[in-house]
């Protein structure tokens, strides 16, 4: 069965966010940073996300930082034991 059809719900996650080879300027970083947003806002793209399911959330590079090291904090307490 579907999980949601079983009553579990989960939250999935695409980052659109790319990773960069440690040392790679700022001025570079701040350029993809600045572009991705206007990717994932273009019409064509965000059709195609809705046709498959998927809504799209854009976030600012500094929102996406907040976001994994809150997210960290919470996985590294869950899985201190293992």
């Amino acid at each position: 069965p579907l999980s949601g059809s079983i009553a579990y719900f989960t939250e999935d996650h695409f980052s659109g966010g790319r990773p960069v080879p440690k040392g790679t300027p700022e001025e570079v970083i701040s350029k993809l940073a600045e572009a991705a947003p206007r990717m994932f806002a273009s019409p064509q793209v965000e059709n195609k996300m809705r046709e498959g399911g998927s809504p799209v959330h854009i976030m600012s590079r500094e929102e996406v930082k907040e976001m994994w090291a809150a997210r960290q904090k919470t996985l590294a307490e869950l899985l201190k034991d293992l």
